[in-house]
């Protein structure tokens, strides 16, 4: 009702479902980009690689084994899943080491394979002393390799082709959420200024279309925290990452449309959190009164009636909190207005507890805080906290883990909007398809995620080149040249399969089946 059609909308075609190649049944973002990279059924935790951890070449190598243009976009590092998944091959997302020095080493044709990297993840660089490095930098071939915003942003509107192949990673890790950018946070890890998504994006369409106008390019850009606001349960964070993802796509697409040769694709690898517009909520039963809109709380005021913050993912049965005088109810209603007047996003506070910042000095300076930056006011709501939300924020004051902190933070906006969730994690939906340009009929249906893959291949035209470099990657991996595993960088337990804790097998349809990845791990 009153929602305005989005350029998303005028190009949607089909939709796809999301499930990997493992017994895992939801996929994760590794397998979830692997499928488009390469057109293969994958398996959660690889990077580039078939179910049976073999590499498959990606669409990206394929357009530079064509002499196209290339480039890779993100606001997480463009070391983690989905970037990594078009310029690198491993068996494990958490490489990020080994999965760097891949992105900046590979060359096809003496050249790298990439023309233009950018986004966060610099630290993974600099671990190997890249990224301050000229003469590593010559070696390899990049012409410009910078952490600075500003100079990026500089000469936005008349680059120089000379800068490429350019690498610009302007956050250590991942950039903050952009309704924390647009009010002026910056890391103290950081250097100057974050480039936005839609001025990443138009500085490298103009480069590589200036350089490659003939060829033609590749270009994926990633609006990587739509995601992690998913994680978080947290619709502030979310509607702003997409307000961020939305003006990109309105430029592509209008760029594109109007050079006429230009197909522009825009996928989900899942969806994340499982949100809904409503949610199941407890009221006080007196509370409850049925206006001529629809069933809702006295006066419209969804924070005072909210009876109780506990009816969440069922920590409580409904009716231990209907004996209580507790109504479990869902009203079939949302109100976002609240969200407009935030200026911070849930993991904001947390990231400020963690480094013990001086604007929180105590419960009070955080109370304060979250009421004048994060739940701001609506015809329904005030901006301020209530005795229950005050609760909350004193109960995730006296923990030391920031996700528990955000969490806590995120319920009350929830509560006050009506948004609901099913889980923090991905769910298994299907997800919706958009196309617009040549080709663009190849994506009407509903298709498997990596027949996806296939098809960009197919509209692309590089299907043959994508052939060849699966059968050099082969040869390279079998020769001992390919490494998909780094046994000198064992992540954290929770990161791992419990049958990897030892070491890393290959499957029974690897190349080098009855071998190991990793033979024992580097202590």
């Amino acid at each position: 009702k009153g929602v305005n059609e989005t350029a998303l909308d005028k190009i949607l075609k089909g939709r796809f479902e999301t499930t990997p190649g493992n017994n895992d049944g939801i996929t994760d973002s590794a397998s979830g980009a692997t499928v488009f990279a390469c057109g293969v059924h994958s398996t959660n935790s690889f990077l580039g690689l078939d179910n049976d951890a073999n590499p498959h070449g990606s669409i990206l190598a394929a357009a530079k084994r064509q002499g196209k243009g290339t480039g890779v976009i993100a606001t997480k590092s463009i070391t983690d899943a989905t970037p990594a998944a078009f310029t690198s091959h491993s068996m494990l997302r958490y490489f990020h080491d080994m999965i760097s020095k891949q992105q900046v080493m590979r060359q096809i044709d003496g050249k790298p394979m990439i023309d233009i990297m950018l986004g966060g993840g610099r630290k993974w660089f600099e671990a190997w002393n890249f990224f301050d490095n000229e003469t590593l930098q010559n070696e390899y071939g990049w012409s410009k390799v910078s952490s600075s915003g500003v100079d990026f942003l500089a000469d936005i509107d008349s680059p120089d082709v000379a800068d490429l192949p350019y690498m610009g990673l302007f956050a250590n890790d991942g950039y903050p959420f952009y309704i924390d950018r647009q009010n002026d946070f910056l890391r103290s890890s950081d250097t100057d200024q974050y480039p936005d998504l839609l001025q990443m994006t138009k500085k490298s369409i103009d480069l590589l279309d200036a350089k490659y106008s003939d060829e033609g390019f590749f270009l994926m850009v990633e609006a990587s925290s739509i995601d992690l606001c998913g994680h978080q349960n947290d619709i502030v964070c979310l509607l702003w990452e997409i307000e961020e993802f939305m003006s990109m796509v309105e430029y592509v697409v209008e760029w594109a449309e109007e050079q006429g040769d230009t197909l522009v694709v825009v996928v989900s690898d899942h969806e994340t959190g499982g949100m809904t517009i409503g949610r199941t909520g407890s009221f006080q039963a007196d509370e409850l009164v049925n206006y001529y809109h629809g069933l809702t709380v006295r006066d419209d005021n969804i924070a005072e009636g909210w009876g109780s913050y506990m009816y969440d993912y069922g920590q409580s049965s409904p009716l231990e909190l209907e004996a209580d005088g507790v109504m479990i109810r869902g009203l079939n209603k949302w109100y976002p207005e609240a969200v407009a007047t935030a200026t911070h996003s849930a993991w904001y506070f947390a990231e400020l507890l963690l480094a013990g910042n001086e604007s929180i000095a105590d419960l009070d300076a955080l109370i304060d805080l979250v009421e004048d930056t994060y739940i701001g006011s609506s015809s329904r709501s005030s901006a301020v906290l209530t005795d229950a939300e005050q609760e909350i924020i004193a109960g995730i004051y006296e923990r030391d883990v920031p996700l528990t902190q955000s969490y806590g933070i995120t319920q009350i906006m929830n509560a006050r909007t009506m948004t609901g969730w099913t889980t923090k994690e991905h769910s298994g939906t299907d997800v919706p398809l958009h196309a617009v340009g040549p080709n663009e009929d190849l994506f009407s249906g509903h298709f498997k995620n990596w027949q996806v893959g296939q098809l960009l291949a197919q509209a692309f035209g590089v299907e043959a080149e994508q052939q060849a470099e699966t059968e050099y990657l082969h040869a390279e991996f079998v020769a001992g040249n390919l490494k998909l595993c780094d046994a000198t960088d064992k992540p954290k337990s929770s990161r791992l399969y419990v049958e990897w804790s030892d070491q890393v097998s290959y499957p029974d349809g690897n190349l080098l089946a009855g071998q190991n990845c990793v033979d024992a791990w580097a202590v």
